[in-house]
C-alpha cells in the first residue's frame, strides 16, 4: 500500500528465462550464454519437480526412513512403541 510516506523506493528490474522442453539438453550451454551476458541465476526449478521433490523428502525426511527392499522401510531413528519388527518389516500391534 503506498500512502506516499516514503518517497524513495527502489524498483529492481528482473528476467525471467525459461528454456522451452526441445532445448533442455542444451541447458548448459544456454547457461553458459546466459552468464556471460552478464546476468546471475537466482533460481533453479528442476526438469522433473515431482521426482526432485521425492528424492529431496527421502534424503531430508525428519525421521530419516531406510529403504531396503521395494515397499520394506526400516526406520532407524523413530521406533514406535508399539512397534515390533518381523523380517526387517514394520509391523504395528
Amino acid at each position: 500500500m503506498d500512502d506516499g510516506s516514503n518517497p524513495h523506493r527502489i524498483f529492481v528490474e528482473r528476467t525471467l528465462a525459461i528454456i522451452k522442453p526441445d532445448a533442455v539438453h542444451k541447458s548448459e550451454e544456454i547457461e553458459d550464454v546466459i552468464f556471460r551476458s552478464g546476468f546471475t541465476v537466482l533460481q533453479h526449478k528442476p526438469e522433473n519437480p515431482c521426482v526432485w521433490l521425492a528424492e529431496w523428502l527421502m534424503k531430508n525426511c525428519p525421521n530419516n526412513p531406510e529403504v531396503c527392499d521395494g515397499d520394506t522401510v526400516k526406520d532407524t531413528k523413530h521406533q514406535n512403541k508399539n512397534e515390533h519388527r518381523s523380517s526387517d518389516k514394520v509391523v504395528s500391534s
